[in-house]
């Protein structure tokens, strides 16, 4: 994670933008920040969130064509896990790379989003 962030400070910088605290990729908007979020999966805040700056939608804001699973080499009657860490989640290669092999070690079928680093 400290590799990760340190080369995001390095592109907030050469973007002449205030570097994140350590651990944090985002900064909120004053203006508007919009949460992807669906409904049974969002907790109660400690301190809520102020209404005029936040947005929540709920699921996602795209319609996708219908997608069936792959048949995979084994395992086809096997609970299916969907894995995603998300853009800077799947830019830590070798993290990705160490979970698919403790995957493949499993009687279950998972799918790993890892976005643009293939």
């Amino acid at each position: 994670m400290a590799h990760a962030h340190k080369r995001f400070s390095r592109f907030l910088a050469s973007h002449h933008t205030a570097s994140c605290p350590l651990g944090q990729f985002l900064v909120d908007s004053p203006w508007l920040n919009l949460l992807l979020s669906q409904t049974p999966v969002r907790y109660e805040r400690e301190q809520p969130l102020a209404l005029q700056h936040y947005v929540y939608l709920d699921g996602c804001v795209r319609r996708e064509a219908p997608y069936r699973a792959p048949d995979f080499p084994r395992h086809n009657d096997a609970p299916t896990t969907y894995v995603s860490f998300g853009n800077l989640g799947a830019a830590d290669t070798e993290m990705i790379k160490r979970l698919i092999s403790t995957q493949a070690t499993l009687p279950y079928r998972f799918l790993v989003n890892v976005g643009a680093y293939r």
